[in-house]
């Protein structure tokens, strides 16, 4: 099957059948509409069938964030990076997890040890409607997490991403 009838069958599916929002199937057809064009750039094929997960998660790899044309992002950063306060390695871990994978702030929140593979370098998402999504970490946030977690007491059992001081 060629890859626009795949995607045109997949959207319809998911207008009638599981009842999306606009908004949603917009995201998913831009979506969509880049993985073909990286497709196409990159001279493979078209048909569903021939396709690969290695495809897939090339694709998804790709489109991690270029930091040299971010510079607003790259002094935020800086400034992280910089910050020697008592919550200084675990408010980078954060904002550079969210910019590099695009988790919403409330799957951040959400977040257990449990779901980062730090070993194959993923991180299992669950995200609205209880969806459960893998997501590649970038390098850059791997490290950080491992030291973060060593820096933490034995008896944590959750990133505590957020201000609190105790365990609830």
């Amino acid at each position: 099957m060629e890859c626009q009838a795949a995607v045109d069958e997949f959207l319809f599916y998911m207008e009638v059948e599981k009842n999306y929002s606009i908004n949603t199937l917009r995201s998913y057809t831009y979506d969509l509409h880049c993985f073909q064009q990286f497709l196409i750039t990159n001279n493979r094929t078209l048909d569903v069938a021939e396709l690969s997960t290695s495809m897939s998660r090339r694709f998804v790899q790709d489109q991690v964030l270029n930091y040299d044309v971010q510079p607003q992002l790259q002094q935020f950063f800086s400034y992280l990076e910089a910050d020697t306060g008592a919550f200084a390695l675990r408010n980078e871990a954060m904002f550079k997890l969210m910019a590099t994978t695009g988790m919403r702030r409330q799957e951040l929140v959400d977040l257990k040890w449990k779901q980062l593979d730090l070993d194959v370098n993923t991180i299992l998402v669950i995200g609205k409607r209880k969806k459960e999504r893998i997501l590649p970490l970038h390098p850059i946030v791997v490290p950080l997490f491992n030291e973060y977690k060593a820096s933490l007491p034995k008896y944590r059992t959750y990133p505590t991403l957020s201000n609190r001081t105790h365990v609830s």
